[in-house]
């Protein structure tokens, strides 16, 4: 069972209000560009600010990094309306920027799962037009505010903080990272969902342990000439000059490609997706034909220009990795290329 399962199995007691519809659902809502699947968690972060002094590009933030700062927002007043831009109503001002053809079966969300449970777990009127609720009263009643701040979460599967959350979306207090609407782009600070942000990670991990797996299986029985499958696949990551490399220089070189912070992760995908590539003979084909052009380019036998390659007169495409592809279903140039390989690479 996965951590995300039995995290949201343990909330389900403590639950307030989730509709029983909700209830063993994985269930969606569209609110600005974000997609809130109920019953997860989300955080706010600090959005990353180019033109941020350097303290706080490195922190990825554009706010102070205090304890305890905080923003009160509200949702605002339309006078004209006379109305709260609550977003439960088609014609909220919020809702502006939803295309009319899915805006009132968007709105009907927002009411039967974010507004409903709110109103009945909390005995509250949150209609557009009821003051006391949005504003407080003279009775001492207090009025709606969201707390934003970084490293505030919302548990989704709670009443109140789904309100708070849907509010601090619709009314541009947070986006998403990488947003790309220019109004929402606006928001201080960004959104993550912390249950998809953990099985990335799990993920990446697993693809880690994996690729060390295969690479040191392959390893042990590596061989120029009897099973070359190793350089074949680095070669194919375009890690040049490999074939022949003893162990330890083999063994250097795949540390050094998943232990960088950037692209670690990423190189280990990319090492398993070769790996399953060799696995399939004419996979392992195309792989052997795009080593074969990679060493025709170091000796300079391929051309690159008008982006495009050229093997002499022949026209190979915009990449080499499509040149191999092209090769496997064209027995006239897969000749051509193994014929060149032989010329020019194995004197």
């Amino acid at each position: 069972m996965s951590e995300t399962n039995t995290t949201t199995q343990k909330k389900t007691t403590t639950r307030k209000a989730v509709p029983k519809h909700i209830e063993n659902k994985r269930v969606t809502v569209k609110v600005a560009n974000t997609e809130i699947h109920i019953g997860e968690t989300y955080e706010i972060i600090g959005k990353r600010d180019l033109d941020a002094p350097s303290g706080f590009i490195e922190h990825n933030t554009t706010k102070l990094l205090m304890a305890g700062i905080k923003e009160l927002r509200s949702v605002p007043y339309d006078e004209i309306s006379e109305r709260f831009d609550t977003g439960f109503e088609v014609h909220s001002a919020c809702n502006f920027k939803i295309p009319s053809y899915e805006k009132e079966v968007l709105v009907k969300q927002y009411e039967k799962l974010i507004k409903e449970p709110y109103e009945k777990a909390y005995n509250k009127d949150v209609n557009a037009v009821n003051s006391d609720f949005w504003m407080g009263n003279i009775d001492g009643a207090k009025p709606y505010i969201c707390e934003i701040y970084t490293g505030k979460t919302f548990d989704t599967s709670n009443a109140k903080d789904l309100f708070d959350l849907f509010h601090a979306l619709k009314q541009g207090f947070v986006c998403e990272e990488g947003e790309k609407d220019s109004d929402l782009q606006k928001a201080k600070y960004c959104i993550k969902n912390k249950n998809k942000v953990l099985s990335l990670q799990e993920e990446r991990e697993n693809d880690k342990f994996e690729a060390n797996f295969v690479f040191s299986t392959l390893l042990a029985t590596v061989d120029a000439d009897e099973n070359d499958t190793l350089y074949t696949i680095l070669e194919w990551m375009q890690i040049s000059n490999i074939r022949g490399a003893d162990k330890d220089t083999l063994k250097r070189t795949f540390i050094k490609l998943i232990s960088n912070e950037k692209s670690g992760y990423d190189s280990a995908k990319r090492f398993l997706e070769a790996y399953n590539l060799s696995d399939s003979d004419k996979g392992r084909e195309k792989m052997e034909i795009f080593a074969m052009l990679s060493k025709l380019q170091l000796r300079r036998k391929i051309e690159f220009k008008r982006n495009q390659y050229f093997l002499e007169d022949e026209l190979l495409g915009n990449h080499l990795k499509g040149a191999a592809e092209l090769a496997l279903q064209k027995s006239d140039l897969r000749e051509r290329i193994i014929s060149a390989y032989e010329e020019y690479c194995t004197k």
